[in-house]
């Protein structure tokens, strides 16, 4: 918007207050009222005030906006010739007030708008600046973050044993060593290790027929050195009680040698040793020992028939 200078908006006031204030005194009621509308017409009007060259337009503006603000409120007004052809003198302290208000209007709205405007898309462009920073920083993070390949045991696994080893596959190692935790907390899990990009963790003492979770966590960072940490939980059954498949002699089997071995095959190996006896109490009983899961245990000394 063009604007002017404070000599020039001057000269222009001088030249269209008089017949200006005129008509508003005819419109209004008390001078006081006459007052407000012509400061009101001349702010209407000062946006344009520089880029219209010709007075006769501007005049013909000024006249329209104080017919507009004279009648508004109080219908259709006709003004009287005498009214309007009326003598009268703009104060110095109207003109002065006239010309303050249009310097105003020009040099101090015009510039807050644009202020406005220019927050507005500096706000815009910090705003899209700061997302796309922190889409970048994220999106490294995420990329750095480790794969599970393989758990074992595997998720949903039953009759786990009661001792054994966790392994999880990486597809590449996280910084440090990971952690591992059961729930609930049975059993001993011995220090982590790595086999390659497998971490191995050993456990034994589980308890029979226990359903557990496990609780992998584990460091990583990014490119940017913002640090991140991996949760992953899965679950396994641990083996139930023990059952006898099958046993050697057989039950009722007759011709039994009086020096032999006992077998007794379990569906799994039970977390103790089994104890043998004999009834009668004749003979005696050897050392056992495991041979997956059956127990082998050696006699001698049974009597005849």
């Amino acid at each position: 918007m063009k604007t002017l200078e404070r000599n020039r908006i001057d000269q222009l006031v001088r030249e269209l207050e008089t017949d200006a204030y005129r008509r508003a005194v005819a419109l209004a009621s008390e001078p006081a009222e006459a007052e407000r509308i012509l400061l009101k017409a001349f702010a209407g009007m000062a946006t344009s005030l520089g880029s219209t060259p010709q007075t006769v337009e501007l005049k013909e503006r000024l006249h329209g906006r104080i017919r507009q603000l004279g009648s508004r409120g109080r219908g259709s007004l006709v003004q009287s010739d005498d009214r309007v052809d009326q003598a009268v003198v703009v104060s110095a302290s109207l003109h002065t007030r006239i010309v303050d208000l249009l310097e105003e209007e020009q040099g101090v709205e015009p510039v807050g708008r644009r202020r406005a405007v220019l927050l507005s898309i500096g706000g815009l462009v910090l705003v899209a600046a700061l997302a796309a920073f922190i889409w970048v920083r994220l999106d490294a993070l995420a990329a750095a973050q480790p794969k599970v390949t393989d758990v074992n045991p595997p998720a949903g696994a039953k009759e786990v044993p009661l001792r054994g080893d966790f392994k999880v596959a990486f597809g590449g190692r996280p910084i440090g060593i990971p952690t591992l935790r059961l729930e609930p907390a049975d059993g001993v899990l011995e220090s982590p290790r790595w086999d390659g990009n497998t971490l191995v963790v050993s456990y034994s003492g589980l308890r029979l027929a226990t359903r557990y979770q496990v609780v992998l966590g584990a460091d990583y960072r990014s490119r940017f050195k913002d640090v991140g940490h991996l949760v992953k939980r899965w679950s396994f059954n641990a083996e139930g009680y023990p059952v006898l498949v099958k046993f050697a002699p057989a039950d009722g089997q007759t011709y039994v040698t009086r020096i032999g071995i006992m077998e007794i095959d379990f569906n799994h190996r039970p977390p103790i040793d089994p104890q043998i006896r004999i009834v009668p109490a004749d003979g005696s009983i050897l050392p056992g020992n495991w041979k997956g899961s059956a127990w082998i245990v050696g006699y001698a000394g049974l009597k005849p028939i």
